[in-house]
């Protein structure tokens, strides 16, 4: 199926709602669903990856300079001692964020972020809290976790897996699934985060999602992207 045949579906479709969730896998109730998408293997997104992964160190240096501007992560689903976050691009839009890091900054502009409907920021969840289970907007996404500061005792659950971080490497997953986060660790646990447009959407698929989430927000103001 492919996203002209997905719209003229949910165009017709009176049961928007339930036709949405009997075709998503279990744990996966994002508000936009594509179901021709599937998973997406490193291959398809290894040149991302490692061009991430190649810039960790320079990427870290600069977060270390600019955490002090680190603030309580806004809608924050956490409980315990804290999430906070520093935001680089939200909804196509640059942030404060990359002014104080031009380098990595730099490198995100080389990557296919997922326009209207992406976000990208330093993440950091301090010790003892967990992230309560959510799903993302969409699975047109491709969230990416680079792994900066891991401690011991941290984890991500997504769906029924079970997944650590690694100082320097990526981590993704599809972000219209059902995940939560725990920092049972001592020390707080640092990733850069961003989305990527699911590499299986042509890029006329990719502009017109594009401008479905800038019209989302734009009549939605106060609805998050997540």
């Amino acid at each position: 199926m492919s996203l002209e045949d997905w719209l003229e579906q949910t165009h017709t479709n009176p049961n928007l709602t339930r036709l949405s969730s009997t075709e998503v896998d279990l744990g996966s109730r994002p508000a936009i669903h594509l179901p021709f998408l599937g998973s997406c293997p490193r291959s398809d997104i290894a040149f991302y990856l490692d061009l991430l992964e190649a810039s960790s160190p320079c990427i870290l240096e600069e977060y270390r300079r600019a955490r002090n501007q680190l603030r309580r992560h806004p809608g924050s689903r956490a409980r315990g001692r804290g999430w906070n976050s520093l935001m680089l691009y939200k909804n196509n839009h640059r942030q404060d964020g990359t002014r104080l890091c031009p380098r990595t900054t730099a490198v995100l502009e080389r990557l296919p972020l997922a326009g209207s409907l992406a976000l990208a920021y330093f993440s950091v969840l301090e010790p003892d809290t967990v992230v309560k289970p959510h799903c993302g907007l969409t699975n047109v996404r491709v969230r990416v976790h680079l792994g900066l500061e891991v401690p011991a005792g941290c984890s991500m659950t997504v769906g029924r897996e079970k997944l650590g971080w690694q100082e320097g490497r990526c981590l993704w997953f599809d972000d219209g699934l059902l995940h939560w986060v725990e920092n049972r660790g001592k020390a707080p646990r640092v990733v850069l985060l961003l989305d990527l447009w699911h590499p299986r959407l042509s890029q006329p698929e990719r502009d017109h999602l594009d401008r479905l989430g800038r019209l989302l927000f734009e009549q939605r103001p106060r609805m998050k992207p997540d």
